[in-house]
């Protein structure tokens, strides 16, 4: 072209003397020229490259390198072993204690002046965590202590601090063949009624009117003492206190010795039970059990499940003759005497008598 013939002039003719260049083919704009010739790769190879994979021992393996947008999912290898779910199992460490037994406390001074329909209970100038057992609640508590001596060992107790609470466990563990470590645990004291204590309807309804009329209207679940609390603050402290016992003895049998309230929300923590099941529950007996067992059917970890509820290990029959109608510490030293704690009938002549109501 001229202007080849213009830059040879220009250059004195060197370019003449190069060895013309070869041929060069283009497809859509790019150099084949130095591209070395292939064989044809395989369907295998050319799959390889559009997922991501590359071929290894006749098996595709996941490759280091991410997979593009659009791609094929890529193929990954069947693993060699797969391990053994049961023996999986076996080694999760258990979640919760493998036995639980709530018992309340036995019959309190305050129980007995509320079963004779008191309107002015003495027990509203005691303050709630000095109330003492009755004769009754300390029989209670020693046939309950009797009962569970004849079941699995206890490994630990837990107690609320309320005197009642904790001459209840100090009976029960007085008939152990066994020593207990027994910890007081504020989380699972009474429900606290705050100035309302000790008082009965109709002294509510006189001195704090505006009160009753709240209670009414936001029920028994949901109403919160003056100075005290409701059913979801007791169970927020349950919460807390299951958490204790599930993180630091799993796999342990647990004894807690509490109250009425506290004993219905550690049910209802564990079968999550709403306010309309928990006001549904019955009114809990004194010293009575509630044994809740270990489960793993559907989990591993376990899972605690309430077995019964609300059982006694006493007759009142029993109470009601006058040769088991005898303190706590006679009881005591009484040990192996037939006709206390037992169901032995009386000698002739004995007439059974009530029992006792208040001291």
């Amino acid at each position: 072209s001229p202007r080849m013939k213009r830059r040879a002039a220009a250059n004195g003719g060197q370019d003449e003397q190069r060895p013309p260049r070869k041929s060069q083919k283009t497809e859509r704009g790019v150099s084949l020229a130095h591209s070395p010739p292939t064989p044809k790769d395989s369907d295998q190879q050319v799959l390889s490259r559009r997922t991501g994979t590359e071929i290894c021992d006749e098996q595709q393996v996941l490759h280091p390198f991410p997979q593009t947008s659009g791609s094929e999912p890529r193929a990954v290898r069947p693993s060699a072993s797969l391990p053994d779910l049961s023996s999986v199992c076996a080694r999760v460490p258990l979640r919760w204690p493998s036995r639980l037994t709530v018992v309340r406390h036995g019959q309190s001074q305050q129980n007995a002046a509320l079963d004779l329909y008191q309107t002015d209970l003495a027990q509203a100038a005691i303050r709630d965590a000095d109330i003492d057992l009755t004769p009754l609640g300390e029989w209670q508590s020693l046939q309950t202590g009797n009962f569970l001596a004849k079941t699995e060992p206890f490994d630990i107790c837990f107690v609320s601090p309320y005197k009642r609470a904790q001459k209840t466990a100090s009976l029960i563990m007085s008939q152990l063949p066994y020593n207990v470590k027994m910890y007081k645990d504020n989380r699972i004291r009474e429900k606290e009624f705050g100035r309302l204590h000790g008082l009965q309807e109709q002294s509510v309804k006189a001195l704090f009117p505006v009160e009753y009329e709240t209670r009414k209207r936001d029920g028994k679940y949901w109403y919160r003492f003056p100075g005290g609390e409701n059913y979801p603050d007791v169970e927020l402290r349950i919460q807390i206190f299951m958490e204790k016992i599930s993180r630091e003895f799993a796999g342990r049998s647990v004894l807690v010795v509490t109250h009425q309230v506290p004993y219905k929300l550690i049910r209802a923590v564990l079968q999550h039970l709403d306010e309309g099941a928990v006001l549904a529950l019955p009114e809990v007996k004194n010293c009575a059990m509630m044994e809740c067992a270990l489960s793993t059917a559907k989990c591993p970890e376990g899972r605690l499940r309430v077995k019964s509820f609300n059982n006694i290990a006493y007759h009142m029959a029993d109470f009601c003759r006058p040769r088991c109608r005898r303190t706590a510490t006679q009881l005591e030293q009484a040990q192996g005497e037939p006709g206390c704690g037992t169901q032995q009938p009386d000698k002739a002549g004995d007439e059974p008598t009530q029992p006792p109501t208040s001291t």
